[in-house]
């Protein structure tokens, strides 16, 4: 089946961490996705088709209309990266492909608790995820609970964004654990795998878990899920890099 690509308008990017910025763009034509979704862009940086087309999950929610926003860090020699941080023009068009991907919220899970592990800009999908979820909770015995991990206090990224879902909504809570930076005392020290392993060792069947970030942390929080007794079904996964 051919692929079907559609055209996209940049219209603004915010930086919003040393390395990681916002994008916005505007979808040409009427455009749906569900949350956690990603689309994929074919860049004019190369021949090769490898090297052109690169995927980001969409950070936004599915309520909004024909604007996508996505968040990226920058990679030191990339080509995709260079090209959206230092060549890319306001106005400038790009050909996309998508939406696609499974890490999706479910609605067979509505009424579960729902565990999101992630680390970098793996939290992307999951905040995409979070604001469908917020804003259709009803049931006050419903948890949703973010777990964030990166290196410094400087790579947190949305953290305003979750302190107000924290303090004004109570089906929300978020831990944010930091790997090398020892001077935020607000935050747990070290990596992401102690905070879930304390809170969810007891494999409850209404506890469903998003995993997205590094690929060595996704494997160990997956071994670590399953060696508690979650089954299959209870995690679902995305890779970054």
């Amino acid at each position: 089946m051919p692929t079907t690509w559609s055209e996209c308008t940049f219209l603004k990017a915010e930086k919003i961490s040393p390395n990681t910025q916002l994008f916005f763009f505007k979808v040409d034509t009427n455009f749906s996705f569900i949350a956690g979704q990603f689309i994929t862009f074919d860049l004019p940086v190369s021949e090769k088709r490898s090297q052109r087309w690169k995927s980001f999950s969409i950070a936004n929610s599915s309520f909004d209309t024909n604007v996508i926003e996505l968040c990226i860090s920058h990679v030191d020699g990339g080509l995709a990266t260079n090209f959206l941080f230092q060549e890319m023009k306001v106005g400038t068009k790009l050909k996309f492909k998508g939406p696609d991907g499974q890490f999706v919220f479910h609605e067979k899970n509505k009424d579960k608790n729902h565990i999101f592990i992630c680390t970098g800009t793996g939290i992307v999908p999951c905040r995409s995820i979070l604001i469908t979820l917020l804003a259709n909770c009803k049931s006050e015995n419903i948890q949703h609970h973010l777990i964030f991990g990166t290196r410094f206090a400087n790579g947190i990224l949305y953290e305003e964004e979750l302190k107000m879902w924290g303090n004004s909504n109570s089906h929300f809570r978020y831990d944010i654990c930091l790997s090398k930076d020892p001077q935020r005392m607000d935050v747990y020290h070290g990596y992401v795998h102690q905070i879930y392993l304390n809170l969810y060792n007891d494999p409850s069947p209404n506890n469903i878990f998003y995993i997205c970030g590094w690929q060595n942390m996704v494997d160990e929080a997956v071994e670590n899920l399953k060696q508690l007794g979650y089954s299959p079904d209870q995690i679902q996964i995305e890779l970054y890099g």
